[in-house]
């Protein structure tokens, strides 16, 4: 589960740019969202002797507003705040380790896995417990990307209960064989 982290807010601002894209820019980076060009309309108001621009969306289908409003608040809100998921490994000998940008995990295999993690996002490992770990980023689709990546590395195993899950993942165990005497 990828939640929103509350820091508190700062100024942020935003830009069309050429081949209707639109750049959001915030405390923790900035982000280009690409805009249907038909759907938009631009227009500039004189006001106090200030020139404001204003943005029209025209969409002929619902269902496109709110994907594109989901897609500009996540973005809106990355910049701005950032978002977080927390990873739990369940499992003996289970341990994740973080040096740089490089992670590493032992997941019970002869052999670890290894990868770089990419710039815009950060991971914190539990000093305490070396199976508990965060990740944060402002972007909320590479952030989601990279926890389902990490999820696949060790599936939960539903009769044991070991693999990698969400922090506040609730799962029921399944019943094994029953031996008749």
């Amino acid at each position: 589960m990828i939640l929103l982290k509350k820091k508190h807010y700062k100024p942020i601002s935003y830009f069309l740019l050429k081949d209707s894209k639109m750049q959001i820019n915030g405390f923790l980076g900035s982000v280009i969202l690409t805009i249907p060009t038909k759907q938009f309309k631009i227009k500039k108001i004189k006001f106090n002797n200030k020139i404001f621009s204003i943005m029209k969306f025209y969409f002929r289908k619902k269902g496109l507003a709110v994907m594109f409003l989901r897609i500009f608040y996540k973005n809106f809100v990355g910049v701005s705040s950032g978002w977080y998921t927390s990873l739990e490994l369940i499992g003996r000998g289970f341990s994740v380790s973080f040096v740089k940008n490089f992670m590493l995990f032992n997941l019970g295999y002869s052999h670890g896995y290894g990868f770089i993690l990419p710039k815009n996002i950060n991971c914190y490992i539990d000093s305490q417990k070396k199976n508990n770990f965060l990740l944060f980023a402002s972007d909320y689709q590479s952030l989601q990307n990279l926890s389902f990546f990490i999820k696949k590395l060790k599936p939960l195993n539903i009769y044991k209960g070991t693999g990698i899950k969400f922090r506040n993942e609730i799962f029921k165990l399944k019943q094994g064989k029953k031996t008749t005497s």
